[in-house]
């Protein structure tokens, strides 16, 4: 079994429209060992699915902390996206419930899932796996071990994919378990939802409360790995190595189902360019 447990989250229009080819996609590319708790809302899996013992599905309306937040906004079109106040749109940068859903989900696993899994690595349900991922793939792409130029030993704490004019892009962040720093960096991104603090910041969706509470923490000497350190803004996941396996159809690239070819402008490792981006 696989030392590192994947994690994501999807509604009922989310699978239909693109969870439930994620999740095929998945069974049919990763390895045997490898695992993925899905925590679903208002969905019923398919049986060819439900029943393949990689699969673990939780239901998101049983995570408490994630019930009491939405019970508590479920009347505030500010927590929905609808601000400055008086916006006849939603912005999905003020969306706090909508994105709320995939911090919930992580935290849950986060405390729940056996001591086993050493790392827990998130993907977002809009990806697609279309080459075989090899067996030592998230060990080699979210190392929880650095070597110091002394050759000492120290642990990552956070891999994700940063932007140096634009939020993280969280469709592929892994914790590394073994951190000690780890458990008070989970406490303190909750805390933003349990006690509506997210309110105070900029912005309020996760990638952005990632960020905040990332940054917070890095100033305290936890040290992360920045996976795209070169990369600007724009879409940094088809552009490290797990390009070279998977696309993130993130925002209207699922209406296309995939993203565009010309978005991947780098190429991560040598392998041969997979059909996908020909």
């Amino acid at each position: 079994m696989s030392s590192y447990i994947i994690v994501t989250t999807f509604n009922k229009h989310g699978y239909d429209q693109y969870a439930k080819v994620m999740l095929q996609s998945f069974i049919e590319n990763w390895p045997k060992e490898q695992r993925i708790v899905v925590y679903t809302e208002d969905v019923t899996i398919d049986p060819e699915i439900a029943r393949n013992p990689r699969i673990i599905i939780k239901d998101i309306g049983n995570v408490r902390d994630l019930t009491l937040f939405k019970k508590r906004h479920k009347d505030s079109p500010k927590a929905h996206g609808f601000w400055p106040q008086g916006a006849r749109a939603k912005q999905f940068q003020f969306d706090a419930v909508r994105f709320s859903h995939k911090v919930f989900a992580l935290y849950d696993c986060w405390t729940t899932n056996p001591v086993e899994y050493k790392s827990m690595t998130w993907l977002d349900a809009d990806t697609i796996t279309f080459r075989a991922i090899p067996n030592n793939f998230l060990e080699r792409m979210a190392p929880r071990i650095y070597h110091t130029r002394d050759g000492a030993k120290e642990r990552y704490g956070i891999c994700y994919l940063g932007r140096s004019k634009q939020h993280s892009e969280c469709g592929f962040v892994s914790y590394n378990k073994m951190h000690p720093m780890m458990h008070s960096f989970w406490d303190n991104f909750i805390d933003l939802y349990r006690n509506d603090s997210l309110f105070d910041l900029k912005e309020w969706h996760d990638s952005y409360l990632f960020d905040h509470v990332r940054i917070q923490f890095e100033r305290r000497g936890l040290v992360n790995l920045n996976l795209t350190p070169k990369f600007v803004q724009g879409h940094p996941f088809i552009n490290c190595r797990l390009g070279e396996y998977m696309d993130h159809m993130k925002g209207n690239r699922k209406k296309q189902g995939r993203s565009r070819k010309t978005e991947r402008v780098v190429r991560a490792t040598d392998l041969p360019e997979a059909d996908w981006w020909k």
